[in-house]
């Protein structure tokens, strides 16, 4: 009886830590300034539409980030920084005004997705050679990008 009851308690106790530690991972930041409070509770980081300084953040802060999204934000150039970022699976670059990738972005090696939609002035070549080299890249989105042509670069990509 006791066993039982101990096992019991044990199982409710792992599921409620479990139940905690997702629903923390699941929370979004939306403000820079939060987020720089708990830089290491921060898993999703949502700065679009924010017009933010990103070359002022302080990305090696963010050690746990798994999601950031800085679409539309005046972006011209992508900090150096942000390819330090070894967590990171998803990123939303989409709306910014930066002609190519910086060449060490794929240091980024577990990015699954990236978004790049909404560039029509963009340096695509030279962006996807970089992406190509992305090993566990899944899902390259380009969408409103004016494109015409499959560029000859989508070939350098690996299958997975």
């Amino acid at each position: 009886m006791q066993t039982k009851l101990l096992l019991t308690i044990l199982f409710l106790a792992s599921n409620i830590i479990f139940a905690q530690t997702k629903t923390i991972r699941n929370k979004e930041f939306t403000n820079i300034n939060e987020a720089m409070k708990k830089p290491e509770m921060v898993y999703i980081l949502n700065l679009s539409n924010q017009d933010v300084n990103a070359l002022e953040i302080e990305w090696s802060k963010f050690i746990n980030i798994e999601y950031l999204n800085l679409r539309n934000d005046g972006l011209n150039i992508i900090p150096p920084a942000i390819t330090k970022l070894k967590t990171l699976k998803i990123i939303d670059l989409s709306g910014n005004t930066f002609e190519s990738l910086p060449s060490d972005f794929s240091n980024l090696t577990q990015l699954e997705e990236v978004f790049l939609n909404d560039r029509k002035d963009a340096n695509l070549p030279k962006t996807l050679n970089i992406l190509a080299k992305l090993p566990n890249l899944k899902s390259l989105h380009l969408e409103n990008d004016g494109l015409k042509l499959i560029p000859d670069e989508i070939l350098f990509f690996k299958k997975s």
